[in-house]
């Protein structure tokens, strides 16, 4: 086990030396209906997106998300928007109101127009659009106020279903979303606890007591260190056995992680985060 020495304890040591106060765990403030219950499931695609193994070895090591050219071969996949929206119209009763995040602002017209063809009413947000696949369009802005009134839309429930290009991923108020739909894995432990916040607002604040958190899963052929969802001090829905498989977690010090640290010293670390797993 990697012993952390008390001079490398990190920035917030320094800003606040007194150290934690007070702490409750995410099913304390559950069971005070001010977080919703996380349902998290697992839906597998058809895809396999088309990672060329040259551009995977280029790639694989930078600690960044997947490359831009692999998402917009995702995004424009119109059997895989097509097994999206079918999801949901097929289970729209349990769904309830659902925000979509994906990747591209094409990829919200194309799954909006075949879950308006399946009788939901959707709505889009995003913020430009930049030409798009086989077209010449030019970068044009949405009209200042679409997006704003798709939002009221969602919030007085004349909409069931809301994508968008990230940009709800906070700072929003609808707090009685009752599902999100990640439409794609992420290496981004931030973007995805972002993307899964929208949907965890409890009773107490207007929300739900349950939230649905449905992840697309696609047929990669490499191994990709994909960003999870779980919960460190609780279930949440996920299975106590399979989390007890994980190792122990341990926090070190944003100057720590600073260091060359070799792959043998720390066998798992998430840049960007002061999270680090470690294990003997």
């Amino acid at each position: 086990m990697v012993q952390v020495r008390q001079s490398r304890q990190g920035w917030l040591n320094k800003l606040f030396p007194q150290g934690i106060l007070y702490q409750v765990t995410p099913q304390y403030l559950m069971a005070q209906e001010i977080l919703a219950k996380p349902l998290p499931e697992h839906q597998k695609t058809r895809f396999t997106p088309n990672f060329d193994f040259r551009e995977y070895q280029k790639w694989v090591g930078t600690f960044s998300d997947i490359p831009e050219d692999i998402i917009t071969q995702m995004a424009e996949n119109n059997d895989r928007n097509m097994f999206i929206a079918d999801l949901y119209a097929r289970n729209k009763d349990r769904y309830g109101k659902t925000l979509i995040f994906v990747d591209r602002w094409f990829q919200c017209e194309a799954i909006g127009e075949h879950l308006r063809k399946l009788g939901i009413r959707a709505g889009t947000v995003y913020s430009h659009i930049d030409g798009g696949p086989r077209t010449s369009d030019g970068r044009n802005k949405r009209k200042s106020d679409e997006n704003a009134q798709v939002l009221d839309a969602f919030r007085r429930n004349d909409l069931d279903v809301v994508l968008n290009v990230r940009m709800l991923t906070e700072g929003t108020d609808i707090p009685d979303i009752k599902t999100c739909f990640i439409t794609r894995q992420t290496t981004s432990k931030i973007l995805l606890t972002q993307m899964v916040g929208r949907a965890l607002r409890g009773p107490k604040f207007g929300g739900t007591s349950d939230a649905n958190l449905v992840f697309f899963n696609d047929n990669w052929e490499q191994l990709i260190n994909w960003a999870e969802y779980d919960l460190i001090d609780g279930d949440a829905g996920i299975d106590d056995r399979e989390y007890a498989k994980k190792p122990p977690l341990r926090y070190i010090s944003i100057e720590l992680s600073r260091l060359n640290l070799s792959e043998n010293w720390l066998p798992k670390w998430i840049v960007g985060s002061t999270l680090i797993q470690v294990h003997s």
